[in-house]
């Protein structure tokens, strides 16, 4: 009787370890997550995301056109390269904005002027990669770090 009493001790203990574990696991993984979101809303506070993300679909579109008449690329006269190099290079401006957010005035301005280019190149990208090019590449230019972002000079203690 005393050995059963024992184990059944035993596997009471485990199973109420485990639900606490459980429970706690639980419990940490909701606030690991939590902290995930609250560092990428940080992260995406420092930046112009969302000129960026509309600047990156603006290049997908324009480069849908051109993608689809690749089988056509190598025949003399055809705008295809030119249209490839367009939309390439906005998504590559929407990635810089990203990834270097203090040379968004730079990657807004390039990006403006190929979704002016897209509309000869790659007829736009039907339309909507002109639009949302230019709605991006000037959320880009006009994105200014806030107060918090800017750090404070410190002094400089060099020997003269």
């Amino acid at each position: 009787m005393s050995l059963n009493s024992a184990e059944n001790r035993l596997t009471l203990h485990f199973l109420r370890t485990t639900t606490i574990d459980r429970k706690e696991r639980r419990k940490q993984l909701m606030q690991s997550s939590d902290q995930k979101w609250q560092r990428f809303r940080l992260w995406r506070k420092q930046r112009p995301f969302w000129g960026a993300i509309l600047m990156i679909i603006a290049g997908l579109f324009v480069l849908w056109g051109p993608l689809s008449l690749f089988p056509l690329m190598f025949i003399t006269g055809g705008s295809i390269h030119e249209g490839l190099l367009v939309g390439s290079l906005l998504v590559l401006m929407g990635i810089l904005q990203l990834l270097a957010p203090s040379h968004a005035l730079i990657t807004g301005s390039i990006g403006i002027i190929l979704s002016l280019a897209s509309v000869l190149v790659a007829l736009g990208g039907m339309g909507i990669g002109v639009f949302l090019g230019l709605i991006g590449s000037s959320l880009g230019v006009a994105w200014k770090p806030s107060v918090s972002t800017v750090y404070p000079k410190t002094q400089d203690f060099t020997c003269l």
